[in-house]
Parts: structure tokens; C-alpha cells; sequence
């Protein structure tokens, strides 16, 4: 399924709760928001409130899913019947181990601060990836170079995987570097890197002690301008925001795809006071049958309620997709753009960014992110931060031409000399 398929998917989903399937030929009644015409429906039983990995096959032990068999013709205000015959989904072995092979090294972080109320593992995996000459040259330090994964992504998903092998093939002599992957999954999904009662502390983990396991740990350039984050859509919009809010710990940042960094021109319609129907029908959905997920993952760190349900606030009504202004600017004080807006933040960007920002995305983006990444850099160009804005003609993830600019310019910055 590809992402702009999923996403109109999300749209049409309905979620009925309390289902029982104990008779033999169980009928359940619902309304579905699709376009006339052939349509092939899919149902899932999702025992575990597993949401996403339950509707592409994991999840827990015992759902169900099947579809129908043929696609079957509907027509808008006609009641038609589907049989969808369910099975039970067989998993697939879990992977083996990926954080292994010659110059990898897996190390883990107790870290009781991201936890959270909602209970997050607290035992936390780094991938590190050494440089070729990290053993024959014993006297040599190295910048280090942490990568951030999409969402719900761990610290060897593929990207930062790719990024690992491409500083092999790309990196040589002094343009070396080590590369981090930073497991920062959450039971909601994946963390926005901040500090919340509900999410936990994602922001000190990574900025503090993640960096200072690095350095006491290996041979590093252990200083601001030798340290580096790259990330891919959910990474990419971290990298951003920890770059800017933390320009004191990381001075090179490399975003691709990232997720809407001006909030209001990505997740609203034009008049600012309604969510655009695509995102308004996520947040539905992941209300009903998250968490985990995406827009799960935005209000448990920027705007947890723990009186709300699933201990979150949205920043509109879900029935009309009318903005709540008060959630809503708890959203948008998140965004980079917002950021941009504080004198210090700024400041410290045209000081310590200049030069060494990256902001790379595709015009044939699935989920609109060309627009909202090329305001930001519009927005950079305004504010006087010199940065390089590498548009293409591919999708969201990440074509090959793209991997190699962007990792191209983290090792030209991380060997530079400010």
C-alpha cells in the first residue's frame, strides 16, 4: 500500500467497538465515506488496541483481518452487503537482529525520565556505526552524527540504516564520522523529543544523555559544531526542532520529508479554522482505535490532558473539524516555525546554524510536506539563516540522489573548521 493510498485509506476507515464475532455469520451495519464505484473493503479484528500494526497484519496475538473478495460496486445511498471472511493473522518472525555486523555496536540507556504515565520502555537502543578507520587509526577522534527514524521507527529502521552505508561510500579521509541511531519510540508512538508527564522526557534524554554516553564511550570531537542529527518525515521534523532549541549540543542539521514544520498552512484549510479533512479524519480514527499513532504521537507530547481521553486534548472538535483555540496554540508554540519567532532561538541559529541546515524534500510528496518544508525555508531565508533547501522530484521517502546530498553535506559540515 503506498503512502497516499494509506492516507486516503485512514479517511474511510469506521471503527466499530465492543464487536462480537461469536455467531456464525456475525452482521455489523456501518456507513463508509468512499467514492462510487468498485471498492474492496477490509475488516480487522483488533483485539490489542494495536491500531496501526493491526490494520497491516501485526498487532496483537489473535486479531483477525480479511477482505472481501471481489470488489464490490456501491452505490451512494443504497445499502449493500459485503462478505468478508476473517482469518487469523499469522505473524511473521520477528526480525533478527540489525544492529550488528563489522563496526556496529549496540549499546543501551537506563533511562527512568522516559517513561512517562504511559508507561514507556526505559531500557533504550543506540546503534552505533564506526567509521572505517575507527581501529587502524586508535589516536583519532570523530564527529558523531545522530540519526532519527519516521514514525514509530527504532534506532536501526531503514533510513538510518541507508545513512550508516552511505557514510561508508561517500565518507573518506578526514570526512569521516560515527552515526547514532536513537531509539525514540514511545507506546503512542514515537516522541516529538519533549518533556511531558505523559510522554516522558525525550527532550533531556537525547540532548544530554545520549550525547554524554557517545563521548564517554567512544572517540569523539566531543564540541557543538562536530556533533550532527539527520531524520527522515517524523526524524526529520525532530532534527529540526532539537536543532533549534539545542544549537548548543548539535550544530548540523539535515531534514528530509519532514513533517508540516508551519503547522497552520499544513494541517488547516485555508481559513484557519478548520483542520483539512485528511488530517481531521486521522485524528478520528487514532481517537477511536489508538493509540499508537501519528497525530496521537503530536498530542501526547504538545498536548496531553489527563482528564481527556486517552489522556489527550485535540486541537479541534472531531465531529466538525472546527480549530479549539486554546489546544490549537498549544500545538503551534511546537512548531519550528513558531520557534523561529523567539529572539534567543533566533539568535542562536544565525550564530551557531548558519551554513550547516539541510532541508531536503520531494515535490511529489504523499502527504503535502513539499509546501510546509519550502515555507520554513522561505521562512529561514526572511529570519537571515543561511541554509540549503535541495527540492527533487521524488515522494516522501527517499530516492538514492537524495541520500547522497544529504549525507554529502552532514560530513562536509561536521569536517568543516567555524
Amino acid at each position: 500500500m503506498s503512502l497516499r493510498t494509506m492516507l486516503d485509506f485512514f479517511g474511510r476507515v469506521v471503527v466499530r467497538p465492543n464487536v462480537d464475532l461469536t455467531a456464525a455469520e456475525a452482521t455489523i451495519d456501518f456507513e463508509m465515506h468512499a467514492p462510487a464505484g468498485e471498492i474492496v473493503v477490509m475488516a480487522v479484528l483488533d483485539r490489542g488496541h494495536d491500531f496501526i500494526s493491526a490494520m497491516f497484519g501485526g498487532g496483537a496475538d489473535g486479531n483477525l483481518q480479511g477482505r472481501s473478495e471481489k470488489a464490490q460496486t456501491i452505490t451512494v445511498g443504497r445499502p449493500t452487503a459485503v462478505d468478508v471472511a476473517l482469518s487469523r493473522i499469522h505473524h511473521a518472525p520477528p526480525p533478527g537482529e540489525q544492529c550488528q555486523g563489522e563496526r556496529f555496536r549496540l549499546e543501551t540507556v537506563t533511562a527512568p525520565k522516559v517513561a512517562g504515565s504511559m508507561g514507556n520502555p526505559t531500557t533504550r537502543r543506540l546503534c552505533v556505526h564506526l567509521p572505517p578507520s575507527y581501529d587502524a587509526e586508535p589516536s583519532r577522534r570523530y564527529p558523531v552524527l545522530y540519526a532519527f527514524a519516521g514514525l514509530m521507527g527504532s534506532d536501526t529502521s531503514g533510513t538510518i540504516l541507508d545513512v550508516m552505508k552511505a557514510t561508508d561510500t561517500i565518507g573518506s579521509g578526514a570526512r569521516e564520522a560515527i552515526v547514532v541511531g536513537v531509539d525514540v519510540r514511545t507506546n503512542y508512538g514515537s516522541s516529538y523529543l519533549e518533556n511531558t508527564a505523559l510522554a516522558g522526557d525525550f527532550d533531556s534524554f537525547v540532548s544530554s544523555d545520549v550525547v554524554a554516553q557517545i563521548d564517554r564511550t567512544y572517540r569523539t570531537l566531543a564540541s557543538p559544531d562536530k556533533r550532527g542529527v539527520v531524520g527522515q518525515s517524523t526524524g526529520g521534523f525532530n532534527v529540526v526542532s532539537l536543532g533549534l532549541r539545542h544549537s548548543d549540543v548539535f550544530q548540523t542539521i539535515v531534514a528530509s520529508s519532514p513533517d508540516g514544520l508551519d503547522f497552520g498552512e499544513w494541517l488547516l484549510e485555508p481559513d484557519g479554522k478548520h483542520v483539512r479533512p485528511r488530517w481531521l479524519a486521522w485524528m478520528r480514527v487514532e481517537d477511536q482505535a489508538g493509540p499508537p499513532g501519528q497525530m496521537t504521537s503530536y498530542a501526547a507530547d504538545w498536548s496531553p490532558e489527563p482528564g481527556g481521553h486517552h489522556g489527550l486534548a485535540w486541537p479541534a472538535d472531531l465531529t466538525t473539524g472546527v480549530v479549539v483555540p486554546e489546544t490549537w496554540a498549544r500545538w503551534k508554540r511546537h512548531s519550528p516555525t513558531t520557534l523561529l519567532a523567539d529572539p534567543t532561538i533566533l539568535a542562536n541559529a544565525k550564530a551557531r546554524l548558519a551554513g550547516r541546515i539541510l532541508l531536503a524534500a520531494g515535490r511529489n510528496d504523499e502527504a503535502d510536506l513539499f509546501a510546509p518544508t519550502q515555507r520554513f525555508s522561505d521562512a529561514l531565508r526572511r529570519a537571515g539563516i543561511d541554509h540549503t533547501f535541495a527540492p527533487d522530484d521524488g515522494g516522501h521517502f527517499i530516492p538514492p540522489a537524495r541520500m547522497t546530498t544529504m549525507v554529502d553535506f552532514a560530513l562536509r559540515s561536521l569536517s568543516s573548521k567555524k
